[in-house]
Formats: C-alpha cells, sequence, structure tokens
C-alpha cells in the first residue's frame, strides 16, 4: 500500500490535530491574586457582556440569559429593565437626532451639552420635542453563593482566533518542513533540491489559515475557579 497516496489527508489531519491539541483554555484562580477582593474584581470586568456557564459544586449547570456580577461573596445574573418617563426639550438645544436600533421609533438624541438621551419621539409642539425617556435599570437576582459555585467559563471567539493562527503558525511550519522528507525532488546524488525555507513558510501559511478558523469556530475559553 503506498501511503504517500493519502499525504495530502496525512498533513492536513497531523496540522489540525497539533493546533487542537494544543489547548485554547486559560485558567483563573483565586490562590493567583493578592486578595479576594482582587480577584471579584478582575473577574466582573472579564464577564462583563459575555454570555457564560456556571458550574455549581453539586454538578448542575447554569447558563444565564443576561451578565453576571460577583458581590459580596455572591454570584448574581443582572437582569435589565427599561423604564419610560414623559419628558420634553427645546428642539434648539437638540443637536442631532440617532437611530439606536432596529426599532424605527427608538432613537438617540444628542443635545448641545453633548448629553444623550435614549428616547422614544412622540412629536413636537410650540418649539419642544417631547418624548419618553428610556431609564435603563439592571436588578441583581442571586445565582448561588460563592462558596457553591465551581466554575464560571466563557469563550471568546476572536481570541480563539488569535491563538489559533499563532499556534497554527508554528505547527504548518513544521509540518511543512516534514513535507521536504515525505515527498520532494532529489538531484543525481540524492540530495534534496527542495528549499526548506519555502516549506515552511507554505506550510505556515497554510496553518495561519486553518488556525485561524478553528480558532474561531471553537474559541478560547476563559475558566474562573471558586
Amino acid at each position: 500500500m503506498n501511503c504517500l497516496k493519502y499525504k495530502p489527508a496525512f498533513i492536513f489531519i497531523l496540522l489540525v490535530s497539533g493546533i487542537m491539541l494544543s489547548g485554547c483554555t486559560r485558567t483563573y484562580n483565586i490562590t493567583k491574586y493578592n486578595s479576594q477582593a482582587d480577584y471579584y474584581r478582575d473577574f466582573n470586568s472579564s464577564v462583563t457582556a459575555r454570555k457564560v456557564t456556571v458550574e455549581l459544586k453539586d454538578s448542575s449547570v447554569i447558563s444565564p440569559v443576561s451578565a453576571v456580577l460577583m458581590s459580596n461573596d455572591t454570584l448574581f445574573t443582572l437582569i435589565e429593565k427599561s423604564e419610560e418617563t414623559e419628558s420634553a426639550v427645546p428642539l434648539s438645544i437638540i443637536k442631532s437626532i440617532l437611530n439606536s436600533g432596529n426599532e424605527a421609533e427608538r432613537v438617540e438624541l444628542l443635545l448641545d451639552n453633548k448629553e444623550k438621551i435614549p428616547a422614544v419621539i412622540v412629536g413636537s409642539k410650540n418649539d419642544s420635542l417631547f418624548f419618553y425617556r428610556i431609564n435603563k435599570s439592571y436588578i441583581e437576582t442571586a445565582i448561588a453563593p460563592a462558596d457553591k459555585v465551581l466554575k464560571v467559563q466563557y469563550k471568546n471567539r476572536w481570541a480563539g482566533a488569535a491563538y489559533g493562527m499563532t499556534a497554527g503558525f508554528f505547527a504548518g511550519g513544521v509540518v511543512g518542513l516534514g513535507y521536504i522528507y515525505i515527498e520532494s525532488t532529489h538531484n543525481e546524488r540524492g540530495e534534496n533540491t527542495e528549499p526548506p525555507f519555502k516549506s515552511f513558510i507554505t506550510g505556515a501559511a497554510a496553518g495561519l489559515v486553518i488556525g485561524g478558523v478553528i480558532g474561531w469556530l471553537t474559541g478560547y475559553g476563559f475558566i474562573y475557579s471558586f
């Protein structure tokens, strides 16, 4: 059986396996921080606006639909609440009106003093604009005490892509150099005529692309242990 017939598939599998087995996670532990407060501060900063998965010590898994926050030794999920209050401002102090999303009636008023007001416009009368000011607040709902939490984790696709591209570059370069010894042209003295640098760059370029795609799809994992 001629194994070299399957060389392209072999190289591809070797490259992908090398990237995948290199690991794509980073774990944080409270013992590495000067204080619990520093750990909680870093945790809250890191998980802001992230879709996280919470694993408790009783092996139950929770996937909050909104952001989470660690406060007073308790893990909370932040539920957004919007309230509308009727307001009005003179048209003369409105600098611009910007659409703030997919809903046509929701806008953002930019005033001359640079204040931005999320609003729903009602109409104008007597040189004033009438609208409902959208006031957003967050309600903290407890998930579990910190001592009941095993870990909180999330994945970052762009960090995964960067990691995959880096790992793919070097893994691909190694595979490219190995390609010379699998199949290449030789002179009459049996010496390899394939330039090593060319093979390295070709493999590295392929690894850069493949690693970036795989890294983006799988994401780079961040795990906070408690």
